[in-house]
């Protein structure tokens, strides 16, 4: 069971790795557009992650056509090292990318995820021990992580992503979804899940990632309120307490 307690600064045995690119087909540059007044999404999970986490621990899992783009600067800006890989081999970005820093387990972070919530982050590295992959799972055992809510991160060691990365070339598969793959695998990953209270469960419309101009718009009028409610260091909770807010005000919250 999740445990609120764990003290994201007492987990340091670890590294985490942000995927964070300009050239998404859907929506390009939507994590380094203005977002929060001068504050671009992969600006807000840099600077929300440094208030648990050292720099020294994080790194950007970027492309090498990003490598003059805002990117680079953003990085700089945070003290933050950045990984330039092959634009369209993504898994093989995160396997260079976390070699570069120390430990064998790593937290998977997505730069377009505004909402993430960074306390969590800490159990999955105290709860996947032996594990090749932790993310939680609500009561009714559909996976956050893999379900993108956008919401949380996801543990997975280096070994782990590189045997998956032999497997996919072997068979001539793609390394898109990568940690969606590699959890559908049991026999070959060791997997573990942390159940998660919620009231999000079965909650088909919830959904806070960032893909295309509507959820930039809608996530960007959101995020002002989630800040005014709940400041910097909101969690998951928070989040779904300001949905619910605007749920009761508007009868329906839909991005």
């Amino acid at each position: 069971m999740y445990d609120a307690t764990v003290n994201p600064r007492t987990v340091q045995n670890h590294k985490i790795v942000i995927q964070a690119r300009t050239h998404s087909s859907r929506l390009p540059n939507k994590v380094i557009k203005p977002f929060f007044h001068d504050h671009s999404i992969l600006d807000i999970v840099c600077k929300r992650l440094l208030l648990y986490y050292d720099a020294s621990q994080i790194i950007i899992a970027s492309s090498v056509l990003d490598k003059h783009s805002t990117i680079a600067s953003i990085a700089e800006h945070h003290a933050i090292d950045v990984y330039w890989g092959d634009e369209e081999d993504v898994l093989k970005r995160v396997i260079n990318a976390a070699k570069r820093k120390y430990g064998e387990g790593l937290l998977r972070v997505c730069a377009h995820n505004p909402f993430l919530d960074i306390e969590t982050m800490a159990q999955l590295v105290t709860s996947a021990e032996t594990y090749d992959y932790c993310a939680f799972e609500t009561v009714s055992s559909k996976n956050i992580g893999i379900a993108e809510t956008g919401l949380f991160a996801e543990y997975v060691s280096t070994s782990a992503l590189e045997t998956l990365y032999l497997r996919n070339q072997d068979k001539g598969r793609p390394s898109i979804d990568f940690c969606q793959t590699l959890s559908s695998l049991p026999d070959l990953f060791a997997i573990k899940t942390i159940p998660i209270h919620t009231p999000m469960e079965n909650d088909a419309l919830l959904r806070l990632t960032v893909d295309s101009d509507a959820d930039f718009k809608w996530a960007q009028t959101f995020f002002i309120k989630l800040i005014e409610t709940a400041g910097w260091k909101f969690n998951y909770r928070d989040v779904w307490n300001v949905l619910a807010s605007r749920a009761k005000e508007s009868s329906s919250v839909s991005i």
